[in-house]
């Protein structure tokens, strides 16, 4: 439970690392609402959710990435190691938020989602078949 803190407190340490946490838990969760949503928006944000967690993750990595080299001074090495040891943690922070999400929903999903009558339809084909 301590390293559930920890990454949260990590994940919030910085206003970048802030921003891609919120954005990548808005997302999941109206995603999430998306699934039992009547709404064509949650139900469109909620089909693309996989890929877009992902992307989210990877592109807080390259965010991270590059603030951390952004005030890297090979002249000065030691002054710079850390922005760009907190640019890192930037980068493995959102890429483990947005990878994590990603999987719980595509884990998630098929619990969540009320099963369609063509899907019904289908699986009662498949049985009977069998």
């Amino acid at each position: 439970m301590d390293f559930v803190l920890r990454f949260f407190e990590g994940m919030y340490g910085n206003s970048i690392s802030a921003s891609f946490t919120t954005f990548i838990a808005i997302y999941f969760v109206l995603a999430l609402i998306g699934l039992r949503s009547n709404s064509s928006f949650l139900k469109h944000l909620s089909s693309m959710a996989t890929g877009v967690l992902t992307t989210l993750g990877i592109l807080g990595t390259f965010t991270g990435i590059f603030f951390g080299l952004l005030d890297f001074n090979v002249a000065t090495i030691t002054k710079s190691v850390p922005s760009l040891l907190e640019g890192l943690k930037v980068a493995f922070g959102t890429s483990i938020l947005g990878l994590l999400t990603a999987l719980s929903f595509k884990i998630v999903r098929p619990l969540i989602a009320p099963v369609s009558a063509n899907e019904a339809d289908a699986e009662n084909e498949v049985l009977e078949a069998l």
